[in-house]
Order: C-alpha cells, then structure tokens, then sequence
C-alpha cells in the first residue's frame, strides 16, 4: 500500500453526485484540520470515481490545502463502487482510515465497508 492513510467516500447516496463528493472532501478538510496535525509528514492517499473530471480538477485544490498543514495527499483512481458504502451516511461523508486496515487493491469492497469504525475523529 502507497500511503499510510486513505481518504474513501462515503455515502448511501445514488447515482454519484459530484457535487456533493466535492463538499464532503472540502468539509473534512474544514472542520477536521486540527484533526491533521499528527499527519503532519505523512501520505493521506485520496481515492476518487476515476472517471469524474470535475472532481479531479478539484482534488487538486485538495492536494494544496493538505500540502499548507505538512500533509502529502496523493490522489488515486477507484471505481465509484468502492467509494458508496452501506453504512449509514445520509449524504457523502469523508472518512480517513489506515491504509493498513484495508485489504490490497481494495478487492473486497464489503471489508471496505466495514472499517468506518477506524475513522479518525
């Protein structure tokens, strides 16, 4: 795994919606920004729907806000699927989880699902 965090989407939300992925990400970065300094020096690898443009082009602006608080933020394509979950987020919702606890190559998505409890709050 490249990275020592992941930042997935989550959501009950369908079809995707672009916009609101775009305000989920900018939320946590936001409201959680004291929640980053103990990932000061690290890689937070962010995973996106690889065919969505728009929210490649914004994910740059990402990738500076992150860089403005010592954090190297790395974006990645997913399949979309990986980034809906089950659980029980109402509207999209970023959730960082250690890229440790999460299966190689994100094959198993319902393993995925289940590590909201490793959020970082």
């Amino acid at each position: 795994m490249s990275g020592s965090y992941m930042l997935l989407l989550n959501s009950r939300q369908f079809p995707f919606d672009e916009d609101g992925a775009c305000q989920a990400f900018g939320r946590f970065f936001s409201q959680r920004q004291a929640d980053l300094a103990p990932l000061a020096g690290q890689t937070v690898v962010l995973y996106i729907p690889g065919d969505d443009a728009a929210l490649a082009v914004y994910s740059q602006s990402l990738v500076q806000r992150a860089a403005s608080r010592q954090v190297t933020l790395t974006v990645r394509p997913l399949e979309p699927v990986f980034l809906r979950s089950r659980l029980r987020a109402r509207r999209y919702e970023a959730i960082l989880v250690p890229a440790a606890s999460l299966p190689d190559g994100l094959d198993d998505q319902a393993r995925v699902y289940e590590y909201k409890s490793y959020v970082l709050r």
